[in-house]
């Protein structure tokens, strides 16, 4: 078991990080739907935006963990009453500021916190233990899976086996 102690401290960019490993991956939360639509529709927009693309400025790998599930982002609601263009315009900030999304439903007890708050922490860990070790993930193995068949077939450079 890995004890790990948290503190806040005001970041220049994400609401969470691992000390240390902030250039590597940096993560935003939005608590609901109607933030994540106020940021990327509303009045908020301008501020949010500049949060964003700071974000992505600073880190490998920017994260936006949101509060909400993939049929939330569907339905209309009070305060969103077009879902897509939310969802067009959260789409558009993944693809221009390299974003990746996690969709994590409501935390409305303290254990659905506790869930997604590991989550994030084995997330933030991974990424400082692949900068520390040169591990590469499954990238590496795969690389290393494929040479490993070409030399087995001592491949020439037209592709054929010798064998």
């Amino acid at each position: 078991m890995i004890v790990v102690r948290s503190r806040k401290v005001a970041l220049t960019a994400g609401d969470y990080a691992l000390e240390g490993f902030e250039d590597r991956c940096l993560i935003e939360r939005k608590g609901s739907l109607r933030e994540l639509s106020t940021n990327l529709l509303g009045e908020d927009y301008t501020r949010a935006m500049s949060a964003f693309k700071r974000l992505s400025a600073a880190t490998a790998h920017p994260y936006l963990v949101v509060e909400c599930t993939a049929a939330e982002l569907r339905t209309p609601t009070r305060w969103t009453q077009e879902p897509a263009r939310v969802v067009d315009s959260l789409c558009s900030l993944m693809e221009r500021l390299r974003f990746r999304l996690i969709l994590c439903g409501r935390c409305v007890d303290v254990r659905q916190k506790r869930n997604v708050g590991e989550l994030m922490l084995r997330l933030m860990l991974a990424h400082a233990y692949q900068q520390e070790t040169n591990y590469g993930g499954v990238d590496d193995v795969l690389r290393e899976m494929c040479e490993l068949r070409d030399e087995d077939h001592n491949l020439n450079p037209g592709g054929r086996s010798e064998r």
